[in-house]
């Protein structure tokens, strides 16, 4: 006996179907609601206790405190001088013995790691709160405000361009990172460019792409990685809608970069040292958390090579069989796979839509941002909070994988942490946790990339982006032979 419904019964089951799919899509939203308000709830909870008490370890906002706001206004020192001391290549250098109040500029009188936005930021607060509790107060209420408007941004862009909104993923995505990573993002400074990336894919959804390149700029100047984004942006535009728009896109975003560490000249920072904190970088050894790091383990645990770790250069790095590992040519590396993405950018953006180009840049951005990572020497924890702004716009119903892969990174990082940095930690344990969270982070590229080739006509795009870029080449080859024929009679 063949049972068929009639079409009232098909009609009334598919909407009980479909009833049934909006609950749990709201079952879903609400979960991951919850893990917004809790990461936000932790860090205000972080706050309070701050503000009443010195119950919370506040080693990494200190660090800020003493070692650059301090330096940058000339207040090194108070009653409440903890006796902090900075590690430089392995030494532990007391500052009581240069306990002076004078003014030090970035860079060119003392060493420093950050770009000129952050030390301007760390020195204007704390002229402002010359006090540790105040200080660390301040910055942990300034972070959680980022982070809030890095999440509404993201939200309203969502809600705006894709019109099954799924913001959930937004709120998913920053509620579970902060959750997780709650012991230390509240301590570091990545809130601001998070919050000026969030901010600049919303102007880019406003069709307003030179204030996207001035917060760009802005951001890159506190972080490096928001400078990345920018020549994407100029890329897309160029393809879109010739050279000047997007001529005039990268002068706001270089120009905002480099008035940023101009202000620096204010403190007495030298010309040719503005830039000092990349040759700080490109210096470091191989840091235990890094993403080479897991593939010299895993080399290492084959070949029974020994494995251990020092403190250099204020982090934890590896030690292969006694001896510190410097990495060659990942910066040659990273600069060729960024370029093969600018051109991929400016290949394909002829095909977009006005609504898709935030979420197509946040997509490549991502890569690029990631690449930047992987490749890097050093990939701290807090690193992590980066891809926040891309896996949030990036992720979508029909490919969920970059939220689900970053969420067991973050889960991974989280716990790699303990047995890292902790001293009852496990090394080996550590180590095996941290390279699940870069498998994980490559499985995140992975899936961007895809998301970006599967759609249909990239292989033309590809193919006449080639061509037009040897068409102009042998254009110009023909009008400098020209010219040499002319000179030359």
């Amino acid at each position: 006996m063949t049972l068929k419904l009639t079409f009232p019964d098909r009609t009334r089951l598919r909407f009980r179907l479909f009833r049934h799919y909006l609950g749990a899509l709201r079952y879903f939203s609400g979960l991951l609601t919850f893990f917004l308000t809790l990461g936000f709830f932790l860090l205000s909870a972080r706050l309070a206790t701050r503000m009443i008490g010195r119950s919370v370890d506040t080693s990494l906002s200190e660090r800020l405190y003493w070692e650059y706001g301090g330096r940058l206004i000339g207040h090194h020192y108070d009653a409440d001088y903890p006796g902090w001391v900075q590690f430089r290549e392995g030494a532990r250098v007391p500052w009581t013995d240069a306990a002076s109040i004078q003014q030090l500029a970035p860079y060119t009188d003392f060493v420093c790691e950050y770009p000129p936005g952050a030390v301007t930021y760390m020195g204007m607060l704390r002229s402002v709160f010359d006090g540790l509790n105040g200080y660390v107060a301040a910055h942990h209420a300034l972070m959680v405000l980022f982070f809030a408007i890095g999440t509404v941004s993201l939200v309203w862009v969502r809600r705006t361009l894709l019109r099954h909104a799924d913001s959930f993923f937004v709120m998913g995505t920053f509620g579970f990172t902060l959750a997780m990573l709650e012991f230390i993002a509240p301590f570091r400074f990545d809130a601001i460019p998070v919050a000026l990336t969030g901010l600049a894919f919303f102007a880019m959804a406003k069709r307003a792409p030179n204030t996207a390149g001035i917060l760009l700029g802005v951001a890159g100047a506190i972080k490096i990685w928001p400078a990345f984004v920018a020549p994407l942006l100029a890329a897309a535009i160029h393809r879109r809608s010739g050279w000047k728009p997007a001529v005039l896109v990268g002068l706001t975003s270089g120009g905002a970069f480099l008035a940023v560490h101009l202000v620096l000249l204010i403190y007495g920072t030298q010309v040719t040292d503005l830039f000092g904190y990349l040759t700080y970088m490109s210096d470091r050894p191989l840091q235990i958390e890094a993403g080479l790091t897991s593939i010299v383990v895993a080399v290492a645990s084959v070949t029974g090579a020994s494995i251990g770790s020092a403190l250099d250069y204020g982090s934890i790095n590896l030690v292969l069989n006694g001896q510190a590992i410097e990495p060659q040519g990942l910066l040659f590396i990273f600069l060729a796979v960024y370029a093969a993405l600018v051109f991929y950018t400016w290949a394909l953006a002829r095909n977009w839509c006005d609504d898709q180009v935030p979420v197509e840049l946040a997509k490549i951005g991502g890569l690029a941002v990631l690449s930047l990572m992987l490749l890097s020497p050093v990939l701290s924890t807090e690193y992590l909070l980066w891809m926040m702004p891309f896996v949030a716009l990036a992720s979508m119903r029909q490919n969920p994988i970059p939220v689900i892969m970053f969420s067991i990174a973050v889960l991974s990082a989280r716990l790699s942490f303990d047995h890292l940095f902790a001293p009852s930690g496990s090394l080996p344990v550590g180590l095996f946790l941290s390279g699940v969270k870069n498998v994980a982070l490559l499985a995140v590229g992975a899936s961007l990339l895809f998301d970006v080739a599967r759609h249909q006509g990239v292989r033309p795009a590809l193919i006449d982006g080639l061509s037009v870029i040897h068409r102009k080449s042998s254009m110009f080859r023909h009008r400098s032979n020209r010219q040499g024929d002319t000179s030359g009679s």
